[in-house]
This record gives C-alpha cells, structure tokens and sequence, in this order.
C-alpha cells in the first residue's frame, strides 16, 4: 500500500507502510500498526496481506480519531468498532460511493 496523508479534523495524520520490525512495541513486540500521536503518524505493519493491511490502517484511524475527539475507549472497543466498520465499508462499497459522491 502507498503512504499518505488523512485529514483529521484540523489536523492530519500521516500513514507510512513499513516493515514488522520497525513496527514494534518492546512490551508487545511486532505489531500489525501503531497510532503515534506525539508524532502525528500511524505506522502500518507489511509484514501482512492487504486485507490486514486496510484493516490495520482503520484501526489505527480510529485510535487517532479518539484521541484527537478527547475521547476514552479501550483497545477492544477500538477493535470491535473497526472491525465492525471494516466489514460495512467493505461489503457496501456501492452504497459508500453513492454517500460520498
């Protein structure tokens, strides 16, 4: 997948597609992404297909969005409502495009 630049509000976040191993939480290890507020980046894991790629990236987007909103949801919240969202956006991309057109 190719970099690029969300918008976020007033703000922005940058989304880099990198390798597992700079992708990595001491703690944790390797991991499919990590939002890095301070930054202002989400890096994505390649070391997976596409599809847990585009999943990750949601994800990491919604931890952005949360933070950014003031907001306070667990990391399974995140998970289930970019999970969720994932599957609407990906099974309904007919409806997505007429919304947004």
């Amino acid at each position: 997948m190719k970099d690029r630049v969300w918008k976020l509000g007033w703000d922005s976040r940058q989304v880099h597609y990198v390798p597992g191993p700079q992708v990595n939480d001491g703690d944790l290890g390797e991991l499919f992404g990590v939002h890095q507020a301070g930054k202002k980046e989400i890096l994505v894991n390649t070391d997976f297909d596409e599809a847990q790629q585009k999943s990750t990236t949601l994800h990491e987007l919604l931890h952005a969005i949360v933070t950014y909103a003031g907001l306070a949801l667990s990391e399974e919240q995140v998970t289930g409502l970019a999970n969720i969202l994932y599957q609407v956006m990906t099974d309904n991309k007919k409806h997505f495009k007429e919304l947004f057109k």
